[in-house]
């Protein structure tokens, strides 16, 4: 299973708009999004990673990423597929290349 957020989801065509144009905001909305179950974040959800974002008080620390956590946490996810080593550090563990 592919879990994500919401938040994700939003930064991911943000970044996929400003590099490479609506093309490929679309590409990725109708051939990959609908492989993914999307957490959407809510009020309460949106407030709790707020304050754990506070609670941390790293600069490079986004709200993006708490909310991320705390979805993790609530799911029991163990691995992250991500590039930020505060996934790292919230021990959320890159999935290892071995054969399942």
């Amino acid at each position: 299973m592919l879990l994500t957020t919401s938040y994700v989801i939003l930064e991911t065509y943000a970044l996929l708009g400003r590099r490479l144009g609506p093309a490929a905001v679309r590409a990725f909305r109708e051939d990959f999004v609908p492989l993914l179950e999307i957490v959407w974040v809510d009020p309460d959800l949106h407030e709790r990673g707020l304050d754990l974002l506070l609670a941390r008080s790293l600069r490079d620390l986004s709200l993006v990423d708490t909310v991320s956590f705390l979805v993790a946490r609530a799911e029991g996810i163990r691995e992250a597929f991500a590039f930020d080593g505060h996934f790292d550090e919230e021990g959320l563990a890159k999935p290892s290349n071995r054969p399942r």
